[in-house]
């Protein structure tokens, strides 16, 4: 880190999630490294809602209420063409550690759908999965899912691992659907 003894920045404000909290953290011990007196703040704000210590991330409440209303939506679509066309509808969601956004998935359904929210705290079971499935198409004729991209069968393999990793080492997901 290079600075001029004439620029001091007193405070770093940095805002984020995990991966954020840990670059404030880094930048902090650098500064006190380089003898720079430099206070970093980390400022929480994650959709995940995730952050240790913190009840209600910013962030989480909007991403929450869109993904409430876009489950019902999707319902209400499903609902309408499940006699002539789709009967399954699978809505993958954000969260690699926590199912907070695809437990929002179930507050607006009003008890009708989704018929199954898979969240990443609980193993996946594939022949439950299915036979939840089965149940709800013959019940309703159609069946609505909520998955948590961080969804994982009980060897700790990912339903969505797409095979690389992002820039903080952690395994890119997505397309829980394929699997």
């Amino acid at each position: 880190m290079k600075y001029s003894k004439r620029t001091i920045f007193a405070t770093f404000f940095y805002n984020g999630g995990g991966d954020s909290a840990d670059t404030c953290l880094k930048v902090s011990q650098l500064s006190e490294k380089l003898g720079y007196p430099l206070t970093a703040i980390h400022v929480p704000k994650t959709v995940d809602n995730d952050l240790p210590i913190t009840d209600n991330s910013p962030g989480f409440g909007s991403v929450a209420k869109y993904i409430a209303t876009s489950t019902l939506e999707a319902s209400l679509d499903i609902a309408s063409m499940c006699a002539t066309s789709t009967k399954v509808f699978v809505l993958e969601v954000m969260g690699r550690h926590a199912g907070w956004i695809a437990a929002a998935g179930g507050l607006a359904g009003q008890g009708r759908a989704p018929h199954m929210i898979i969240f990443p705290e609980i193993p996946f079971n594939r022949k439950a999965a299915m036979a939840r499935v089965e149940e709800s198409v013959k019940q309703f004729g159609y069946c609505v899912i909520v998955v948590s991209e961080g969804a994982r069968y009980e060897d700790g393999t990912f339903l969505a691992d797409a095979g690389n990793t992002d820039a903080f080492g952690h395994r890119q997901l997505g397309a829980s659907r394929q699997r």
